[in-house]
């Protein structure tokens, strides 16, 4: 039978447990590690300054996400009222994009910025549409533009529109309901990738 034997060096790490603003910074060692109670999160001292060495990782309301200056970058946090996995990019918390796909329809009711559902949970990157009744238009919603691109048989435009969020992507310019996806009585359908 073969035996492995562990040998033990013994070696003191100071740990600290305490807020950030009170880590001490003299009299440590290469290797002393420090929790700290405010930002949850693991330090460790590499001879000159504390290093994070761990993210934090939690879950809760979006009231409760801790200020992302709090947090190292890389940090993930999963808002349960919102259902959107948000990460700290390391100048804001930004919503992770889901990568998921949906699709609808829905008739047309000529009224400025309607509000139309596409269950994805962030706001869509982009929302391609076309209506049913035979017409040569074609639509795209992109999320950094507040509006939507029409495009016809000959022409193409833009119609402002309410930027897309979690919950809804907006059609309809008063300007022209046509160009702007919701012209009423029209069926329209839809698909979001977010």
């Amino acid at each position: 039978m073969v035996s492995k034997a562990f040998t033990t060096i013994p070696h003191t790490r100071r740990v600290i447990y305490d807020t950030y603003a009170n880590f001490p910074t003299t009299g440590l060692t290469s290797g002393d590690l420090a929790f700290a109670t405010d930002r949850l999160t693991l330090y460790r001292w590499n001879g000159a300054a504390w290093q994070e060495i761990t993210i934090y990782s939690s879950s809760g309301v979006i009231a409760n996400i801790p200020a992302f200056a709090d947090v190292p970058a890389g940090s993930i946090y999963f808002a349960t009222n919102e259902n959107i996995l948000y990460q700290n990019s390391g100048a804001a918390w930004v919503a992770m994009p889901s990568g998921n796909a949906t699709s609808g329809g829905y008739t047309g009711d000529s009224t400025a910025n309607r509000a139309i559902a596409h269950g994805l949970g962030v706001a869509p990157a982009l929302v391609y549409g076309f209506n049913l009744t035979g017409t040569d238009y074609t639509f795209r919603l992109i999320n950094q533009y507040a509006q939507i691109r029409w495009q016809g048989a000959a022409t193409t435009g833009w119609r402002v529109v309410t930027g897309a969020n979690a919950t809804n992507f907006y059609v309809g310019n008063a300007g022209s309901y046509v160009q702007s996806m919701n012209l009423n009585t029209v069926n329209y359908r839809w698909a979001a990738i977010g």
